[in-house]
């Protein structure tokens, strides 16, 4: 007699159901799938992160060469001359506005220190 040929054991629906989520992936090859798109996707970001910064830096060169400096270089001129105008005209005027307080305190000594009392007599004076 000849010996019973060997079969593979057919998954029942019971095992297929019973298998694991990481048994029926490595089955499948989707592991592999996905490390090889997360290489991608990772190989892809340092490529775009590499481009963002060279783009950023040549950008940020060009831009303070091209506007900052030139217009640092205009008018920082024209503000020290403003301060520095302003800065003397104010010493000029403040001196002045002294100077006319000054004459203004000395001009009120001489009147009486009532002078309400003076107002209120001008009338009587103006009624006889």
């Amino acid at each position: 007699m000849s010996a019973p040929e060997e079969t593979e054991a057919v998954p029942t629906l019971v095992d297929k159901l019973s298998a694991s989520i990481t048994d029926y992936v490595v089955a499948k090859g989707l592991d592999k799938r996905y490390e090889a798109g997360k290489t991608y996707t990772i190989d892809k970001y340092d490529v775009s992160k590499k481009y963002v910064v060279e783009t950023y830096d040549a950008s940020k060169t060009y831009a303070n060469e091209k506007a900052v400096e030139p217009v640092v270089a205009y008018v920082e001129p024209k503000y020290l001359a403003t301060k520095d105008y302003t800065l003397e005209t104010y010493d000029v005027t403040s001196a002045k506005v002294a100077e006319l307080v000054e004459k203004v305190l000395k001009a009120l000594g001489s009147r009486p220190d009532k002078p309400e009392e003076a107002v209120a007599a001008e009338p009587a004076a103006a009624a006889v």
